[in-house]
């Protein structure tokens, strides 16, 4: 049988669907026999129907950078195999936990009261049949270990018996079928990591082809985005990059090097980088030099004087403080047994949030905004050095908003072009109700935001918006705002993701108490309570730290100030505000943020490291004559953006630039 073939022409094929046939009148016997086990029927079905269809979708989303179309064609039928696997895997064992703790379901049969347990560890048969079917016939490459084989064939057996001996009297408790679909999903997800790695051009394949493609007077390839669009590169300085090859080995994982894929990623290769200068040796080796010979000199590689003053201090004033920048610049025992903390009080919570519980509906918000400290230091791979550990903590965002958009909103867009208007998404949030610069055309609804409780209406509508209106927006249109490419989108473990997070979003804040509350005033109160609290945290504690006069408009103080024109670290500084930098109360309840010049400075540092340089970088501020600008509290800071808010709802256009 051909290797790399596609689910369709695998099914079409002899032995497979004998084979399919097989398993198919094997389950119709057992329904036969025993009626209550026609869920492992069903699931076996479903199993089926949910790769066919996985499987269309992936070979028609993955694409595969500078690959020929012969080659392309080949890993496209291996990765839509190996993610349609897991999809399906991740399907099953998602929804049988939901049925474990959702579900308690009579009258399946005449004579039998079926449990979510039964039901549940039924569905979970019925998938792992598919799965030995899938594993030892559908032909992708590498062949899989028999010990994955044995292991699948083991437990469905077990699993088969169980239900057969026994029906719907046998006992298992929730706790052991629990940590088995935990184990599974896991097994999953860490088995295809290593196996499904695209494979790309070569920095020379890629020189050799776009000098071929300029010889035959196609000269448009050289232009600079036109290049970076077919090839898919990364923008340095100006200068373009093929990290194909360097991705899997990055020291800071994956996910942190494809985030400047595509783009112009000079403030992440400088930020995520101030205390070391390895990261400049590989820029020789991975740039594209099309028809030329001609090696990129490091040395003459644009340099911002006011960051490397500011890195060289910061780094001292660590290393006296017993802190190694490199080693220890993520967080601290305290820091971690934090998150544990907040996360234990976010799951009690989030429990009787389903059950309709009105006040623990606020309790998981607020302990949803905290372990958003968790998602947000992670999201910048600040809360381990091991990027595994970054990538499942950034999911701590999940109640805030959509995790994976949260990387390019934030961790790419807004800390990389901080209030400018065409490139920062954070300014664009709130264009319905609020007009935040003044480039924002006139709409006579803005009038309201002179009203402060008008202002917290709009507020509490943030992390609905984050979670289920820009989303699903950004995954229509492949694009945030028409500013920030959704890259991910050809990825299909990460645009699962992206829908896996919309739905589980729906069904625990909002649907979950709407069917198990006992009354229809407690079903719609929870999931009001717990979006309404929501954002109104995130709000409060995100939106002042940029949105005040100054720190808007410092584009127009950029243009007689040389040092804001050139320095992309001042002007981090100027369009961020730090509040009540001494209160302990207000580091913990604003995750952080009341250090915000600081974090923006030195994203990849653990907001817990952040109070230990904040002197030193106040004093280098004053010396360049950059404005510092440090709120006494969280009243004057917020002040300062309502007052703004207020300036900006009389209409002072004369040519605002449309909504977008």
């Amino acid at each position: 049988m051909k290797i790399g073939v596609s689910l369709t022409e695998c099914m079409s094929q002899p032995p497979v669907s004998i084979l399919s046939f097989v398993w198919f009148m094997l389950c119709l016997s057992l329904v036969l026999k025993q009626t209550e086990l026609v869920l492992i029927f069903y699931s076996f079905v479903g199993s089926f129907i949910a790769a066919l269809i996985l499987s269309r979708y992936f070979q028609s989303t993955t694409i595969f950078s500078f690959a020929s179309p012969k080659k392309k064609s080949n890993e496209t039928k291996r990765f839509s195999n190996a993610y349609t696997r897991v999809s399906v895997g991740i399907l099953a064992c998602s929804i049988s936990i939901c049925i474990l703790f959702n579900v308690n379901t009579n009258g399946w049969s005449n004579n039998a009261k079926l449990s979510s347990e039964f039901i549940s560890l039924s569905t979970v048969t019925g998938y792992l049949a598919f799965e030995l079917w899938f594993m030892q016939l559908f032909c992708h490459p590498p062949p899989y270990p028999l010990s994955s084989i044995f292991e699948n064939a083991v437990t469905l057996t077990s699993f088969s018996i169980l239900l057969t001996k026994w029906g719907s009297s046998f006992q298992i408790t929730k706790t052991h079928l629990l940590s088995w679909l935990s184990y599974k999903t896991i097994r999953l997800i860490l088995e295809e990591r290593n196996r499904s790695k695209p494979i790309a051009w070569s920095k020379q394949q890629l020189s050799t082809n776009i000098c071929k493609e300029k010889q035959k007077g196609n000269n448009h390839i050289g232009d600079t985005k036109k290049q970076k669009e077919q090839v898919k590169v990364w923008t340095i300085h100006g200068q373009n990059f093929d990290f194909g090859e360097f991705v899997h080995h990055h020291p800071g994982g994956t996910e942190a090097i494809k985030l400047g894929q595509g783009r112009d990623c000079t403030a992440l290769f400088e930020s995520y980088h101030p205390f070391t200068d390895k990261h400049r040796l590989i820029l020789d080796k991975y740039s594209i030099k099309p028809c030329s010979k001609a090696k990129v000199n490091s040395a003459k590689i644009i340099t911002d004087k006011f960051y490397e003053v500011l890195k060289f201090r910061v780094r001292n004033v660590l290393m006296e403080k017993g802190i190694d920048p490199k080693r220890d610049r993520c967080a601290t025992f305290y820091r971690t047994s934090y998150y544990t903390l907040i996360l234990c009080g976010l799951l009690v919570s989030g429990f009787y949030h389903i059950q309709g519980n009105p006040l623990a509906s606020f309790s998981f918000a607020f302990f949803g905004w905290l372990i958003g400290s968790l998602g947000h230091d992670a999201g910048h791979f600040a809360v381990s050095r091991n990027p595994l550990v970054n990538d499942i903590c950034v999911w701590g965002m999940s109640f805030l908003c959509n995790p994976i958009m949260w990387q390019h909103q934030h961790t790419y867009a807004h800390h990389s072009y901080t209030n400018e208007f065409e490139h920062d998404p954070d300014l664009h949030h709130f264009q319905l109700l609020l007009r935040v610069h003044r480039k924002f055309q006139y709409n006579k609804v803005y009038k309201q935001q002179l009203n402060v409780f008008y202002v917290m209406f709009a507020y509490s509508l943030v992390v609905v918006g984050e979670c289920i209106k820009i989303p699903i927006g950004m995954i229509k249109t492949g694009f945030l705002y028409d500013m920030v490419e959704y890259t991910d989108k050809n990825r299909p473990m990460r645009a699962f993701g992206m829908l896996a997070h919309y739905v589980s979003y729906l069904v625990i804040v909002i649907f979950s108490p709407i069917f198990m509350s006992k009354s229809w005033f407690a079903a719609f109160l929870c999931p009001t309570i717990h979006m309404t609290t929501a954002g109104w945290m995130f709000g409060v504690f995100s939106q002042i730290n940029h949105l005040n006069e100054t720190s808007v408009e410092t584009s127009k103080g950029a243009t007689d100030n040389r040092l804001l024109r050139e320095s992309w670290a001042a002007r981090q500084v100027s369009t961020s505000n730090n509040f009540a930098i001494e209160s302990t109360f207000w580091h913990v309840l604003s995750n952080g943020l009341n250090l915000q010049i600081e974090h923006h400075l030195f994203p990849g540092l653990n907001h817990c490291h952040l109070h230990t340089i904040a002197p030193i970088v106040r004093e280098t501020c004053e010396e360049y004559g950059v404005e510092y600008k440090s709120f006494e509290s969280w009243g004057d800071v917020m002040g300062a953006t309502l007052k703004w808010l207020g300036q900006l709802s009389e209409d002072d256009t004369s040519g605002g630039i449309k909504t977008l």
